[in-house]
């Protein structure tokens, strides 16, 4: 199998991964938008409140951002200011996307051991946040860990097959 083989293979499957993140950062969003809504109407009216509804959304929201990391990744959607970017010829600009995916992976790949370590850490002392669900700190540290592992994922393959980027202009007439 060719180099060009195995890295469309690898961004098959991390693009299947990134999908299925991106889906559960919108039920996430939605999940946080019904607890809002019933904690609204329960203030105001039907007096039955979701214990822990704070900490249950905190958590979501943790998730649908991580979650929706790598896909943002993927598509290079990252906030950018290309004043200069656009000017340049092609290879210039596909080294700036390498030097772009180096930097990041250098930034995120401490941070994704950090919190899997941490991961480790609460799964095995039982951790939880108060409240009185007592809910665990695991699955959201989880949750946290895979979110930058898969962003991570999509940065090395970055480095190695840079996509080319698109300009301001390329961007806008789509």
């Amino acid at each position: 199998m060719t180099r060009a083989g195995i890295a469309n293979g690898l961004d098959r499957a991390l693009s299947r991964v990134e999908g299925g993140l991106l889906t559960i950062a919108i039920v996430a969003i939605a999940v946080v938008a019904l607890l809002t809504v019933s904690s609204i109407a329960a203030r105001y009216g039907v007096p039955v409140r979701i214990p822990d509804e704070l900490e249950i959304s905190q958590q979501l929201l943790m998730l649908s951002i991580i979650s929706a990391l790598g896909a943002v990744t993927s598509r290079q959607s990252h906030i950018a200011v290309d004043i200069l970017h656009d000017h340049l010829p092609l290879r210039a600009r596909r080294l700036c996307a390498v030097i772009a995916s180096v930097a990041g992976l250098c930034f995120l790949l401490p941070i994704a051991i950090w919190a899997f370590t941490q991961f480790q850490s609460s799964l095995a002392t039982g951790s939880h946040y108060g409240g009185v669900l007592h809910l665990p700190e695991w699955p959201g540290k989880l949750a946290f860990s895979i979110g930058l592992f898969v962003v991570c994922l999509r940065l090395l393959l970055l480095t190695f097959v840079p996509a080319v980027p698109k300009t301001h202009a390329q961007e806008t007439a789509e």
